[in-house]
């Protein structure tokens, strides 16, 4: 009579979220301990085999790296059966996150690993499945959403960024961005497989015109945690960033925002006209990004927006009637008659965005255009002089003093 003994078999494979094989490089850094009592590690008589046992305090450990993934037939002989072992995820490789760990033991009859899983409600559940002798991981890769907000936590788009790798102090380990993007129309962006245990270096590289443009040596450094589960924002230079949730950031922005006034006088005698009434509107689109770009670059408000003066009002936002004190002056910053909505849904007195505005009254329609934090002319007639909060300083609006025609002069 013969009899066999065949050894225990233990064999690794880590696989991506989508189920695929990770291999050569993808691996690279990547660590896994197999723990259990001292005892139960057995030597092999396969030279492959062979590993280092390290002691943890009542218990001691074999290292598997990238190099022991890569011998064929995994460990032979080596464990033991019937005996609790525990298997973990030390580094995982770069761009993936941590899984959790998991305590198994080997069928002496079979040969074949059986897993002790988690409750299926628990967050460490349907990471490991088994195949034979073979314990499979399967780890979801690494990602940040970064989003853009305004100061009255409106989506703000057109931003562009690069992300770097970075030391604790801020400074980077690279030259060369880990990423780079720009938002166009969308106001937020996932970055998919940033390595975990790295700190980075977030720049804002370019911004829409509507916003109030950051220095460009500006940044704000964040971390991301070992298990690649959580981040931190770290410090903030010149962008300010917040943690919305586990790994999710919000960068601040600030939008330009004006005040306007308008003083009505007499043709003959220059005496202030009380209580005449204009009705202000945003026209519609025109606190977008593109057409206020448009207009900086000096674009024409006839070309961007035809028949102007002789659309009708329903067509635009009515931000409400204004009508003009004991001193011939009307502002923005007053309200008008109602509570009104001038920048998404903001009161008007907190400042109008960049854009193009129309004000209407008994003596026509005039076009205006808010560029540099202030409301300026439009192509024929000025009424309205922004300033920005807190007023200009000496007599620093470009129109003070100055007549235009018989319809009025700037405040």
């Amino acid at each position: 009579m013969v009899i066999r003994n065949y050894p225990t078999v233990f064999s690794f494979e880590k696989r991506d979220g989508e189920g695929n094989v990770l291999t050569g490089d993808a691996l690279k850094g990547a660590k896994f301990r197999i723990t259990g009592k001292t005892e139960d590690f057995l030597q092999s008589r396969d030279t492959s085999s062979r590993y280092t046992l390290h002691s943890a305090g009542n218990e001691s450990y074999i290292l598997l790296t990238e190099e022991e993934m890569k011998k064929e037939g995994g460990l032979l002989g080596v464990l033991k059966t019937g005996v609790e072992y525990r298997f973990s995820e030390e580094v995982p490789p770069r761009g993936y996150e941590k899984g959790p760990a998991i305590s198994f033991t080997i069928n002496a009859n079979s040969g074949n690993l059986e897993l002790k899983q988690p409750a299926n409600n628990s967050p460490e559940a349907g990471f490991y499945t088994s195949d034979g002798a073979k314990l499979i991981l399967k780890d979801n890769p690494t990602r940040i959403l970064i989003s853009e907000e305004d100061q009255n936590a409106f989506p703000v788009s057109h931003s562009s960024y690069k992300l770097y790798l970075a030391n604790r102090d801020g400074s980077k380990k690279e030259e060369s961005p880990a990423f780079s993007w720009d938002n166009g129309e969308n106001t937020e962006k996932t970055l998919e497989k940033p390595v975990a245990g790295e700190y980075y270096r977030l720049e804002r590289t370019a911004q829409s015109i509507l916003y109030q443009k950051n220095a460009t040596t500006d940044y704000a450094l964040f971390s991301l945690s070992k298990d690649g589960k959580s981040i931190e924002a770290v410090e903030s230079h010149g962008i300010t960033l917040e943690k919305r949730a586990d790994r999710s950031l919000m960068v601040k922005a600030k939008r330009i925002l004006a005040e306007g006034s308008l003083t009505k006088l007499d043709r003959i005698d220059e005496k202030a006209l009380e209580k005449a009434t204009f009705a202000l509107y945003q026209v519609k689109d025109s606190g977008k990004a593109d057409k206020a770009e448009a207009l900086e670059q000096g674009g024409k408000i006839a070309d961007l927006y035809p028949n102007l003066v002789l659309r009708k009002p329903e067509n635009d936002l009515y931000l409400g009637d204004f009508t003009t004190d004991e001193s011939g002056k009307l502002s923005t910053k007053n309200g008008g008659n109602k509570q009104n909505l001038a920048y998404e849904n903001k009161p008007l007195s907190q400042g109008t965005t960049r854009g193009t505005l129309l004000l209407r009254g008994d003596q026509g329609a005039y076009r205006l255009q808010h560029r540099n934090g202030a409301i300026r002319t439009g192509e024929e007639k000025v009424l309205l002089c922004g300033s920005p909060k807190g007023g200009w300083k000496s007599s620093a609006c470009p129109f003070s003093g100055k007549r235009f025609g018989s319809r009025g002069r700037t405040s």
